[in-house]
């Protein structure tokens, strides 16, 4: 992969030091000026630092084990909330919505995984309840589009892209 840099966490050694955390990943690779940053798996205060590094205008893209696309992003708050006492929900929610374009939901079946749905985040109406927006639901055997068409779909235009007809 051209112009990639992988990095890797690691727990501390027997010394107790030496380690190195997701938010300390976070921190670097923006250091190095990234087009985007890939998270393999949030699962802790690191949330915040790849919120603030997707703020600050680098794409990016991560996952979250939650159980629908939806609670993933009350996850991805209370993740947020575990890097500090400073950290204010109204905060993290308003700003993951700012950050967060679409929600790729897979579901484990004994087949394997399958993505289930992917949903906009739309601008949020209700501060307490995040809002998505299902573009492609599974129905049946198969995952279709709902007709639904983003707000932001107008900047798909300006890459070349199009929705379905």
């Amino acid at each position: 992969m051209p112009d990639a840099t992988h990095m890797q966490a690691r727990e501390a050694g027997l010394d107790g030091a030496g380690a190195i955390t997701l938010r300390d990943l976070v921190r670097e690779a923006l250091r190095q000026r990234p087009d985007r940053i890939v998270v393999g798996e949030v699962r802790g205060p690191e949330a915040l630092d790849l919120m603030l590094a997707l703020n600050a205008g680098c794409s990016g893209l991560a996952t979250v084990h939650a159980n629908s696309g939806r609670d993933s992003l009350d996850k991805m708050v209370g993740y947020c909330i575990l890097a500090g006492q400073n950290i204010s929900i109204p905060f993290v929610r308003s700003s993951l919505t700012g950050v967060i374009d679409l929600v790729v939901f897979l579901r484990r079946r004994p087949s394997g995984r399958r993505v289930e749905e992917i949903a906009a985040v739309p601008r949020q109406l209700d501060a307490g309840v995040f809002t998505t927006q299902p573009l492609f639901e599974m129905r049946g055997d198969a995952l279709r589009w709902t007709g639904a068409r983003p707000d932001w779909d107008q900047d798909l235009a300006a890459v070349g892209m199009e929705w379905p007809s």
